[in-house]
């Protein structure tokens, strides 16, 4: 991935749809870890050829609504909130 002046992710996919990443954790996720990139790019290659998939930052909305539509799906499953706060580890916590 490359974050410079814009986000680029570079994906391989055996499909491709305009828009299919728009509302995907992973670009709000990069909106808010990399404040001041006003555009994310997709690269997606299918093996055969390069198709892109570009949002500006207004397309997208922001990262703290998925995660607490997240915190409200959990907490209306009581047993998965269980196991996710029992297992859900980061990377640096091993």
């Amino acid at each position: 991935d490359v974050l410079r002046h814009g986000i680029i992710d570079l994906k391989y996919s055996h499909t491709f749809a305009a828009g299919k990443y728009r509302d995907n954790p992973q670009t709000a996720m990069y909106f808010a870890i990399a404040p001041n990139a006003p555009w994310m790019t997709y690269a997606v290659c299918d093996g055969k050829s390069v198709m892109t998939d570009h949002y500006n930052r207004d397309d997208v909305a922001p990262i703290e609504n998925k995660i607490a539509n997240f915190w409200q799906w959990l907490d209306a499953f009581p047993d998965f909130k269980k196991l996710y706060l029992e297992n859900w580890e980061s990377k640096g916590d091993k």
